[in-house]
């Protein structure tokens, strides 16, 4: 093995069907896949529930729900297997509650982080810095790159870490001229 130490996780972006995302589990559970984010539409719980059943490759979901009680109600189905609340939709109060209700049933955390510019991305590590039972952060290399475009100093990316952001408040700067320069673009 080339890299015996990575670890596969897929997302599906919610683009199967049931059968589909069955099947789908199954050979990413045969390859030894970590888990596969997302795999049906994002309001099918009780397809999500039937998934995890049968299904040996963690779920991980999250990313549309916005608040506590959507997420309870998940983890009470039993239809996720790995939280990944997006703090740029729930904002940083709710992504802890969230986070505390998914340890409660013993369920991981993986932040999700789409494409927030750097304001959502610092406040994401600051709230997986908090989590006690933080899996993963999740973060795309290009929407990291494009988001730092308006921070003054943007957020470093290690090969095995982000560093905390220090300072005041998320640890960041905002340039505010970057930030009526891309508005103008629109």
């Amino acid at each position: 093995d080339a890299a015996p130490a990575l670890r596969i996780a897929v997302d599906a972006h919610w683009a199967y069907r049931p059968a589909q995302a069955r099947k789908l589990a199954a050979d990413l559970a045969e390859r030894d896949s970590w888990f596969l984010e997302a795999p049906l539409a994002p309001e099918d719980l009780d397809g999500h529930r039937r998934l995890a059943e049968h299904s040996s490759l963690p779920l991980a979901v999250g990313e549309a729900l916005r608040n506590r009680y959507e997420f309870a109600h998940w983890l009470r189905a039993g239809a996720l297997e790995i939280a990944q609340p997006d703090v740029a939709r729930t904002g940083i109060t709710e992504a802890m509650a969230i986070a505390e209700i998914s340890g409660a049933h013993h369920i991981p955390v993986a932040p999700h982080h789409s494409v927030g510019l750097g304001v959502a991305l610092a406040a994401g590590l600051h709230v997986s810095a908090a989590v006690e039972d933080l899996l993963v952060f999740e973060y795309q290399p290009t929407s990291t790159e494009v988001g730092g475009r308006i921070l003054r100093t943007p957020l470093t990316v290690a090969p095995d870490h982000f560093p905390l952001p220090h300072g005041p408040g998320l640890g960041i700067d905002v340039d505010e001229e970057a930030v009526r320069h891309l508005t103008e673009q629109d």
